[in-house]
């Protein structure tokens, strides 16, 4: 995931998200899926860091229990979602995810950077929603079991 981003209009306000290499938004700091937001303690692939870690990182990142976040990947991979639904799992209901990312910004002409940002450490408060947690997911073996006709 890459970038947060301070409005001018809003210091609560950060914009994140995910392989959009070269640029950016402008202000935009970046974090990386498999490295920051990861469990490095299973084998599997895309699972959510612990709640500690996940805090440190986006605390480090200037995420903190108060900020808007808005998250926007590169349009090939869906990290942007990734992100809101972790920030929501761990009780982060302020997340967004900004529809065409990174390619609809750029596209349009608005300001690309590449700078890097340095964001004051703020504080996340890591609270898991259990209707955000995953579950077994019931597969049905014809769309008319699905239906609920046999």
């Amino acid at each position: 995931m890459r970038a947060a981003f301070r409005t001018a209009a809003s210091s609560r306000c950060r914009r994140v998200a995910s392989n959009t290499r070269p640029g950016t938004f402008p202000g935009a700091v970046h974090l990386d899926y498999a490295d920051d937001l990861s469990d490095p303690a299973t084998p599997y692939a895309a699972r959510v860091a612990p709640p500690e870690l996940f805090a440190r990182v986006m605390g480090e990142h200037g995420i903190g229990d108060d900020t808007i976040v808005l998250a926007y990947d590169a349009g090939t991979i869906p990290f942007a979602a990734r992100l809101v639904w972790m920030l929501r799992y761990y009780g982060h209901d302020e997340a967004y995810v900004i529809a065409g990312g990174f390619p609809a910004w750029a596209g349009a002409g608005y300001p690309v950077k590449t700078d890097v940002v340095e964001c004051a450490p703020a504080t996340f408060t890591p609270r898991a929603h259990r209707s955000c947690a995953p579950r077994a997911m019931k597969c049905w073996r014809s769309p008319k079991a699905a239906a609920g006709r046999n």
